[in-house]
């Protein structure tokens, strides 16, 4: 017989169809995880209480299909209730009723179904550290670029020579990229010691790494060098921050051989080239051949944006620069940039910047500066986001140090 099959309708009970019925049963944010070589899931589910009266406490059921219950877990009069040793990728039913102080049980709420997902693995050849609020560089190598290196031999550490700092430690990790997060994995040094064994943590993401707002989970690490996996409800960012609050024997340090993060790539847009428009152009070629600035945002891919090298000497040299507006105040979250396609090289632009502004007159700071490819396929760089009405795409060197800038397209990325 299935748990559920014999269902009491009668006295006090009776009325929690309805109020059930009303309350609906969800996984909440944090489904912590603990894994060793073959991952078993834990789901912590939370309901709103029912407002009928003498109620005593809830059940929850969990089955592998729907309305067939294998397994039930009494809550007593909390409405969250963890579920253990859920298999990833499994699809599971979950229901609840409440019983009165005579055990009458209320019919079944209404069902929820889930898939357990450990979610997807970031590449570690992407990860950056953004910040460390200590490592120890003197008595060993513990870096904290050794927490995303992929190696399992290697650790991050707090200092240990000359001073402790004590908690709470924290990394924070740029993922060079927009991502959904909904996960991550912390792996304790598998040297064989235990200092700085992470026992109570909080992780955030934010999309800045300056605003970290509340974090999307807290909890304390099960004892063991076992990898530890904790996965919440996704939110999307381009830095994530662990913080350990305290470790295993009440020591000062904290450890890491190895941090995860797990999330999907976010939905980002590319702009139509239709809602731009070129605002000036440091230098455009006019006379020995089509290359003006227009070029670049025309959606053609045979046309090219070319600075002057005709009728002119000397000829106009780097720094070379386009200005762009977006139409609208936008959030910028990157750029592309397709070098020609003519079979040609000269512009191709190695070293850049790229600025966005708000009023097209106030730079500051470039968002994103670097080296491209010396080749002709297209460039895609992310950043972690800025609003504005402007861009500006700022060459600074040729990949073959001649002094001429040239673009098919140029596209801006948003979100």
């Amino acid at each position: 017989m299935q748990f559920g099959e014999k269902r009491i309708r009668t006295g006090s009970i009776a009325n929690l169809r309805l109020s059930i019925f009303l309350y609906a049963l969800t996984v909440i944010a944090g489904i912590h995880v603990f894994c060793g070589s073959a991952y078993a899931l834990t789901a912590t589910l939370k309901w709103s209480a029912s407002p009928s009266t003498g109620i005593s406490g809830y059940k929850v059921y969990t089955g592998l299909s729907s309305g067939k219950y294998s397994q039930v877990v009494n809550a007593g009069n909390s409405t969250t209730a963890a579920v253990s040793n859920l298999q990833v990728g499994q699809k599971y039913y979950f229901a609840i009723t409440a019983y009165d102080t005579k055990g009458n049980e209320s019919p079944f709420s209404q069902e929820l179904a889930y898939t357990m997902n450990d979610g997807s693995v970031i590449p570690y050849s992407q990860l950056t550290v953004e910040s460390v609020d200590s490592e120890e560089l003197a008595g060993e190598n513990g870096a904290a670029v050794n927490a995303i290196d992929s190696r399992t031999g290697t650790i991050w550490h707090t200092q240990w020579s000359g001073s402790s700092p004590s908690y709470p430690h924290e990394i924070v990790i740029k993922l060079n990229g927009w991502y959904q997060v909904n996960g991550f994995r912390y792996l304790p040094r598998q040297d064989g010691g235990v200092n700085g064994m992470v026992a109570k943590y909080s992780f955030y993401v934010s999309t800045d790494g300056v605003n970290w707002g509340t974090p999307v989970s807290t909890g304390t690490f099960a004892a063991g060098t076992g990898q530890k996996q904790v996965l919440f409800t996704g939110k999307q960012g381009y830095y994530v921050k662990l913080v350990g609050l305290s470790e295993i024997n009440g020591g000062p340090w904290m450890s890491a051989a190895e941090i995860s993060v797990l999330g999907t790539p976010a939905t980002v847009v590319l702009l139509p080239s239709t809602q731009l428009a070129v605002v000036s152009a440091s230098s455009e070629e006019l006379i020995g051949e089509n290359g003006a600035a227009e070029n670049s945002i025309d959606g053609l891919v045979n046309t090219i944006w070319h600075t002057q090298y005709s009728s002119v000497r000397p000829v106009p040299a780097y720094p070379h620069e386009i200005v762009l507006s977006l139409g609208a105040s936008r959030n910028v979250v990157g750029f592309r940039y397709l070098p020609r396609q003519d079979g040609g090289i000269n512009g191709t632009v190695a070293n850049y910047n790229f600025y966005v502004s708000s009023d097209g007159v106030n730079w500051g700071k470039p968002v994103v500066s670097g080296t491209m490819a010396k080749d002709t396929k297209q460039k895609e760089v992310l950043f972690s986001g800025k609003t504005g009405l402007y861009v500006k795409f700022q060459g600074l060197s040729e990949v073959n140090g001649n002094p001429w800038m040239s673009a098919a397209q140029i596209g801006v990325i948003c979100r």
